[in-house]
């Protein structure tokens, strides 16, 4: 697409979310008559805008992005006139000039009365500027000026000689981040467009193979096109959990759904096989990403080492037999014993068989033995868990690695609960912070639950290999009742487990407690809230009830029944809510409601942070206190203002701005995937028709084990027995099986 060049004059901010902005421009004569301009006689500019002021005109290369009812919006390609000048040699008043673009005239003067040349140390040495020597400025408003001068000259050069490339201001940071200098920025597109634009920018490889053939028709039949394509289609392969792909499935595919492959066909074979980016399994005939190869020979060698350099511990594990829970049972007993034995050592117990008892034992002696620890866990949801159970400290993997990322974790033992949620990724990332050569490992896990979201299956493989000591509970102590954990106990053996009647009968309740009811699906969204509400009607809070079902979307996904749910338990009308579009469903979030964060955010403002905001406009989020919020953790509204979901999770209260909340669901009904790990006193979970494709054995018996009193299964039988006999977790293609068994 043609960009436009002119000069106009930005008149009103017209939104801004974080370093996104719209803004209203109106272009100076002689502009184009390529302009679409609105009835206004401006045009909209939408993106990383952060570099334009209001009032103030610019010559600016505009791209068209789109038309809609409010007329045509551009983007901003270049600023050729805040090219960057000689800021070295700046006189006093130019100085001037361009500090009050970025704030008020008495603080540019401050600046400059303490540093003349102020702009230029701010873009090359920071460490000469002392802001103690400059008046009524301190640390966060100085980083808030050094970061708009960074934005306006030193991104913004960038952006302007990269053009072609059509990066923003955030590629920018991102490529100088990588690259270190602006040469080897140029240096890289020149060199290896792919890299760059796919690995480095993380564009898909169709939008950057398009750009790139623009300007490097050269590269038209090339091994290195030809690579990144097929590293494109390995990496949705990933996505689906196969950390490998068969090698002639993976040629059949290209040819089948890219245009582009008659080009290529003669280098698929021969780039599989002889390039850098892939590891081909002759005698498999499999293809892998080496990036991901390589994370598993990092698992495999990390996991041999362990094994082969094991030390024993002479404590007296036997004391810790008899503990608070009463006496372990010998399966119990096995892994303090194991643990004494061997440097790492898993534990794979089904639900109900006493693995909370073994936790506190262990930790008991190690307390005794003054062995340093770190409990770790794959979610939010999960450390919360394991903090309650153990009355100790625990923390996402997530967190810790971030956290200890220069020093390293040093801790004597790593307790890792909830095993099988973990991926390569996350194991890798562990593995590399991990940086006591003989810390002993502990992971708890249950095989018969769902695999990881992400690519991989480290812990099933681990087991499946043999070289490690596995120390199984298999004891369900509560399987004698006939109720929940009976039918979890059956689930997880992949047996029909509904009970006798059920031909029959639409609705059967068994167990002592009557713990576990069947209620037949009859096909409507209202059968599952008249089970919410027989738990509401019985005195039970929303925060002790979770409907679980496979998916977010359609009237049975947990978008449409967070909605039916919360018009019971929240019902309050009040203009005070945040409404959003989330997969064709509207969705209120209010003050009170229980919301869910699905994605793992690094830097979500406090409220510390949020408050010294409001009282510094010069201030940005990068200057002020924030907080992680992972995956999967769950929060109440405790606050809606100016836009700004306040929220508390545990210990802090933080604030999700517009650009966070779409990362935010309600919290009543949630999927499979977001409440493993956790439990809940009383779950209904569905077993219908329209999830049949996403249902198995392991999904079945997630949803049961999550169940702390009483869970009602609303059940197709049809639909059950289809998906009791699938294993999902035993189907993913791995390389580290073959890897630790070498």
């Amino acid at each position: 697409m043609s960009t436009i060049l002119g000069k106009f004059k930005i008149t009103k901010k017209v939104f801004q979310n974080g370093d996104f902005y719209i803004f209203g421009a109106s272009p100076i004569q002689p502009y184009s008559k390529e302009l679409k301009l609105n009835k206004y006689f401006s045009i909209t500019l939408k993106g990383d805008l952060s570099y334009l002021s209001e009032g103030k005109e610019y010559e600016l290369e505009v791209e068209e992005l789109s038309t809609d009812s409010y007329g045509t919006s551009y983007k901003v390609v270049a600023c050729p006139s805040m090219a960057c000048e000689d800021l070295e040699h700046l006189t006093r008043e130019e100085s001037l000039e361009i500090l009050k673009e970025i704030t008020t005239e008495s603080q540019a003067t401050n600046l400059v009365d303490a540093y003349e040349n102020f702009i230029w140390l701010a873009l090359s040495d920071r460490s000469q500027i002392d802001v103690k020597n400059i008046y009524n400025v301190g640390e966060y408003r100085l980083n808030a000026y050094i970061r708009d001068l960074t934005i306006k000259y030193k991104y913004l050069g960038i952006m302007n000689k990269l053009k072609d490339w059509k990066v923003d201001i955030s590629d920018c940071k991102s490529l100088l981040d990588f690259y270190g200098e602006e040469k080897e920025i140029s240096k890289a597109f020149k060199e290896d467009p792919y890299k760059v634009n796919i690995e480095i920018l993380k564009r898909n490889f169709e939008y950057s193979d398009k750009l790139i053939m623009e300007y490097r028709k050269d590269l038209e039949h090339s091994e290195v096109r030809c690579a990144y394509l097929i590293l494109s289609v390995l990496q949705r392969n990933e996505i689906d959990g196969d950390s490998k792909l068969d090698a002639n499935c993976l040629y059949n595919y290209i040819l089948e759904e890219y245009t582009i492959a008659k080009e290529l066909e003669d280098l698929i074979v021969p780039t599989v096989t002889t390039s850098d980016l892939f590891h081909y399994d002759e005698e498999e005939q499999t293809v892998a990403s080496m990036s991901t190869y390589m994370a598993e020979c990092k698992i495999a060698d990390f996991i041999k080492d362990k094994i082969e350099n094991s030390t024993k511990l002479d404590f007296e594990w036997t004391k810790y037999k008899e503990c608070r829970d009463g006496i372990l049972t010998e399966e119990q007993q096995n892994i303090l014993k194991t643990f004494c034995e061997s440097n790492i050592v898993i534990v794979d117990s089904k639900g109900g068989t006493g693995k909370s008892a073994s936790t506190r034992a262990l930790l008991d002696m190690l307390d005794d033995n003054n062995m340093t620890y770190s409990l770790l866990a794959p979610t939010g949801r999960v450390a919360k868990v394991l903090k309650e159970l153990t009355n100790r400290p625990a923390s996402t993997i997530h967190k810790a690695c971030l956290k200890n990322a220069e020093e390293g974790l040093w801790s004597d033992v790593f307790i890792i609960e909830e095993g099988s949620m973990i991926g390569i990724d996350l194991m890798c990332m562990l593995i590399n912070t991990i940086a006591n050569p003989n810390a002993r490992i502990v992971v708890n896990m249950d095989l018969g639950q769902i695999a990881p979201i992400s690519c991989g299956c480290p812990m099933r493989d681990i087991i499946n290999s043999g070289i490690v000591p596995i120390c199984k509970l298999t004891k369900v102590f509560r399987y004698g009742e006939g109720g929940l954990y009976k039918m979890a106990t059956d689930a997880y053996d992949k047996k029909f487990y509904l009970p006798n009647g059920w031909e029959t009968e639409d609705r059967i309740s068994v167990g002592v407690n009557k713990d576990y009811t069947f209620v037949r699906y009859d096909g409507t969204v209202e059968q599952v809230i008249e089970e919410y509400k027989k738990f509401i009607n019985k005195g039970y809070k929303a925060s002790d009830i979770a409907v679980i079902t496979p998916w977010n979307v359609t009237e049975l996904g947990t978008i449409n029944l967070n909605n039916q749910i919360q018009a019971i338990v929240n019902p309050r009308n009040t203009d005070n809510v945040i409404e959003k579009t989330i997969r064709k469903y509207k969705v209120k979030f209010k003050i009170g409601d229980q919301i869910l964060n699905t994605k793992n955010n690094y830097n979500v403002l406090t409220l510390d942070g949020y408050m010294a905001l409001q009282s510094d406009s010069m201030l940005t989020k990068e200057d002020v206190p924030t907080s992680m919020c992972m995956n999967g953790e769950i929060g109440k509204i405790t606050d809606i203002d100016n836009g700004n979901i306040i929220a508390q999770f545990d210990e802090e209260i933080l604030v999700f701005d517009k650009g966070m909340q779409n990362d935010l669901l309600l919290g009543y009904s949630l999927t499979s995937y977001k409440l493993q790990g956790s439990s809940v006193p009383y779950v209904i979970s569905l077993v219908t028709p329209e999830f049949a494709k996403s249902l198995d054995k392991n999904i079945i018996y997630t949803d049961m084990s999550r169940t702390k009193k009483e869970i009602v299964e609303i059940i197709d039988p049809t639909t059950l027995a289809n998906a009791i006999c699938i294993d999902s977790i035993q189907e993913r293609q791995t390389n580290l099986l073959k890897l630790l068994i070498s």
